[in-house]
């Protein structure tokens, strides 16, 4: 399931998820495919994303913690170079 959030946020449920490594690639994969360069009335433009991930029940039960965890994994993405994904757990530890 995928629904904008808000502005360029956007929140992606995986439900049914039995591995980490699965995340991993669903990721790894959503990040590629919008990395292709698009044209555009002769105008070439490079799209990238930075992903946060929060995972239940590891990081929280409440959908808003989740959300807010999420969004602290992908606020330092952005900070350390973007284009990538991060676990909250990750961050939690550095």
């Amino acid at each position: 399931t995928v629904s904008r959030f808000g502005g360029d946020e956007f929140l992606i449920l995986l439900d049914g998820v039995l591995r980490m490594e699965d995340i991993d690639r669903v990721v790894k994969k959503m990040i590629d495919s919008v990395a292709d360069p698009i044209e555009f009335e002769g105008i070439t433009m490079a799209i990238s994303a930075s992903v946060g991930i929060a995972v239940y029940p590891n990081d929280d039960l409440e959908i808003e913690e989740l959300i807010r965890k999420s969004d602290e994994a992908m606020y330092y993405i952005k900070e350390h170079g973007r284009n990538g994904y991060k676990f909250y757990s990750d961050v939690e530890q550095e």
